[in-house]
């Protein structure tokens, strides 16, 4: 227990030690992605961008079929900035769950983060079939109806949004304007 102990006291040598192991073809494609999903979130949630991109990278290698890896892969390239990189990963996944609201819903906020307005509000659509009762779905079409032109149906939206999610549009309003 001691020598266990004694070996894995360096947190860096063993995060290092288990992405050496990940890397061992004998690990299942399943079980490699997972192991990397798990070291994506550590370095994600530590704010090691580049990092958690290269576990990304690696977890949608080892199993490009799941969308959700291709979602993570988007969200890193998003957290460096990179909007243009992320939107294949965004529409690989919309494409390959269609019944996923995440995926249309980010490739939504790439398009409108771009000033491409009318597909944003494409995705969006898509996201808001798939996810009516998420709120920052509404809240994306509000703003894409807004900086495309459209403020009277953003009202609209934003009216429907205020009366089914009251402390969704305060703790937005808290995060503008502070408390």
């Amino acid at each position: 227990l001691v020598s266990f102990a004694l070996v894995n006291a360096d947190s860096r040598a063993s995060i290092q030690r288990f992405a050496t192991a990940l890397r061992d073809d004998r690990i299942s494609p399943f079980g490699r992605a997972y192991g990397n999903e798990n070291l994506w979130l550590l370095h994600r949630d530590r704010g090691d961008r580049e990092r958690a991109l290269e576990f990304a990278q690696a977890m949608y290698d080892a199993e490009p079929t799941n969308p959700r890896y291709s979602i993570n892969v988007g969200h890193s390239y998003l957290m460096l900035l990179r909007v243009e990189e992320a939107i294949p990963h965004f529409e690989r996944a919309a494409a390959a769950a269609p019944q996923r609201w995440d995926a249309p819903y980010n490739l939504g906020l790439c398009y409108a983060s771009l000033g491409r307005h009318e597909e944003a509000l494409t995705a969006l659509g898509a996201a808001s079939r798939n996810g009516p009762e998420q709120p920052e779905v509404w809240h994306a079409v509000v703003r894409s109806l807004a900086k495309s032109g459209r403020e009277d149906s953003a009202a609209v939206v934003w009216e429907k949004v205020k009366t089914r999610w009251p402390e969704y549009v305060e703790a937005e309003r808290k995060k503008r304007v502070g408390p």
